[in-house]
């Protein structure tokens, strides 16, 4: 039997200074008899990514014409993928050179295994390490629904079958796509975790999380899980979904009145309702308290400093 074609699917919208680092990443793995695939979806971008990436020998890239998204992005390569496994890897990210060696080890005579993922090492935005992924143990739905899943895409490897299976990703999901496609994936496919680390997930201004704050993303992921529920089917699964809820609340809920005060310092009223009617209904018990605690710590110091100094009574 011949080794499994290997598609990576590498998204832009205009990171040229970083693509070429992503794609360099793909095109290295060792210890493969063949060489990935490398698909690149210019969704839109308006600098020389997609020239940056045509110029690597035997990469494709493939033109939305105009922005539509991520996810869409994502299909259109899945699509026109010959590779039966994938990996869905950022433009400012990377694989590490033993990656998908190390995923192939686990899947190996595991027909019933849709995806499996391991570890990533965190880097900052010049790309310098920083730190790793603490190791998971995932072994099905309930565990990628409390939120055992990969810390970023670039860390799994998965069927193409399995992915195609289960809708691919879902344009209608603006944040969290990937715990979306995971969750589903799951629930029809096995998955599983291991320990080694594959791939730099880069830390910056840009990331999602940062981008579109707090409020927005514990309401995509409760949208999510939502939709979920009705897939529920034991009490594990009950018990896996009420943590999960409680595990993203915990996640952003400590800054969500922040959030509520940037807007509003911003002049950005609508957005500051928005985040104030999350907080209220979804904030952890006792994050308004420790937010009251926080606020009135941070006052006290600025007035301490700004203050002109007592003179000496005379």
């Amino acid at each position: 039997m011949s080794a499994p074609l290997v598609t990576v699917i590498i998204p832009t919208c205009g990171r040229a200074h970083l693509i070429g680092e992503a794609i360099e990443s793909a095109l290295d793995q060792r210890g493969l008899a063949r060489r990935p695939e490398v698909l690149v979806v210019d969704d839109g971008a308006e600098d020389d990514s997609a020239a940056r990436a045509a110029a690597f020998d035997g990469v494709r890239v493939l033109f939305q014409g105009e922005r539509t998204g991520i996810s869409r992005a994502r299909n259109r390569a899945l699509a026109e993928a010959r590779g039966a496994l994938v990996v869905f890897l950022d433009d400012d990210d990377r694989l590490l050179p033993d990656a998908v060696r190390a995923h192939l080890r686990v899947l190996e005579g595991r027909p019933e295994l849709g995806m499996t993922f391991g570890r990533a090492r965190l880097v900052d935005a010049s790309g310098a390490p920083n730190g790793v992924t603490d190791p998971v143990v995932c072994d099905g739905f309930a565990d990628v629904l409390r939120g055992r899943y990969p810390v970023h895409p670039a860390a799994a490897l998965a069927r193409r079958a399995a992915v195609l299976d289960v809708g691919a990703f879902d344009p209608r999901r603006g944040i969290a796509q990937d715990y979306d496609l995971w969750t589903r994936l799951a629930r029809r496919h096995g998955v599983r975790a291991h320990d080694e680390v594959v791939s730099d997930y880069r830390t910056h201004p840009d990331n999602v999380r940062r981008q579109r704050g707090p409020a927005a993303c514990l309401q995509a992921v409760n949208a999510i899980l939502d939709d979920r529920r009705a897939l529920l089917r034991d009490d594990d699964e009950r018990r896996a979904w009420a943590e999960a809820r409680a595990h993203w609340r915990g996640l952003f809920g400590p800054a969500l009145p922040w959030e509520v005060v940037v807007h509003l310092r911003a002049g950005q009223l609508h957005e500051a309702w928005t985040a104030l009617a999350v907080t209220l209904r979804h904030a952890p018990p006792g994050t308004l308290a420790r937010f009251g605690g926080e606020a009135l710590g941070r006052f006290a110091r600025r007035a301490r400093e700004e203050l002109p100094p007592r003179r000496a009574a005379a």
